[in-house]
């Protein structure tokens, strides 16, 4: 609906209205609200518009030496594309919105880049806005957070993780640890919303599910096993694609949070009178 409304307007409005959408209610509204929603006190938070360091991220949570960076997106990839199911148009596309952007005279990062170039400061700790971190202890979880449901596809945080290696492989050259940098997890906001009350209620722990996600994907863990015949193997390579969001509906379910409840009647009751 909001689409049809949208397509109404010339094109410079269209813009304004998209920008205004993606802050205002995406990233602003539903990241800052789920985070303030779920995480208790004792976490220290502080969002993007909290922060004045270069670079840094939409929200930084920390509990104890634990460290969650969230990038949030709200990207779309042109249908054109979508539909020639080109591969290699699929993955530029992706690339230029997750990765980087290489205009006519310079490179802008995005959020595979944003998210090194954070981790970076954080463990060469320069980040001034947490007293309290410790950056040689520091076990950082870098996560991009995602508004597209159509970007929930297979293989897509294998892709991510590809491109964040080879910068983890330049930082290795400048001789910083990256022994508790994690790998990213491509993260929707409606896993965020499944999520959240378990998280909690403390039934979850976000750095669990992280790991166990990334370690199911980790394509080392796959060269280890062994596989009674070829069907087993290419059942295990197609799990190693899926995104987070199939892992944790598969693994652990789907159970309507009360968010959705709440919401539903809310919106039931502020109907209108006919």
């Amino acid at each position: 609906m909001l689409r049809e409304i949208n397509d109404g307007y010339d094109k410079k409005e269209r813009i304004n209205l998209r920008q205004l959408v993606t802050f205002d209610f995406s990233e602003k509204h539903m990241l800052y609200s789920l985070i303030e929603r779920t995480y208790a006190k004792k976490y220290f938070k502080l969002s993007g518009e909290q922060m004045s360091t270069p670079g840094a991220p939409d929200y930084y949570i920390r509990n104890g030496n634990k460290i969650f960076i969230f990038e949030s997106k709200d990207i779309l990839i042109n249908a054109s594309i979508k539909e020639s199911y080109n591969f290699e148009k699929y993955e530029s596309a992706l690339k230029d919105k997750l990765y980087f952007h290489k205009g006519k005279k310079k490179e802008s990062a995005k959020a595979v880049k944003q998210l090194v170039s954070f981790s970076k400061t954080l463990l060469e700790g320069t980040f001034n806005e947490d007293s309290n971190y410790k950056p040689k202890s520091a076990k950082i979880y870098p996560i991009i957070l995602l508004h597209n449901r159509q970007l929930d596809i297979l293989g897509l945080n294998k892709l991510i993780n590809i491109w964040f290696q080879t910068e983890l492989d330049s930082m290795n050259n400048e001789a910083i640890n990256i022994e508790n940098l994690r790998m990213p997890t491509i993260m929707s906001i409606d896993t965020l919303i499944l999520i959240h009350e378990r998280l909690l209620k403390g039934e979850f722990k976000l750095e669990d599910l992280l790991d166990e996600y990334q370690d199911d994907i980790d394509e080392n863990r796959l060269k280890k096993k062994k596989f009674k015949n070829e069907e087993q193997l290419h059942a295990e390579i197609q799990d190693q694609l899926a995104s987070f969001n199939m892992y944790i509906i598969n693994k652990y379910g789907w159970k309507m949070p009360e968010l959705f409840r709440e919401k539903g009647i809310s919106i039931l009751t502020e109907q209108p009178s006919v």
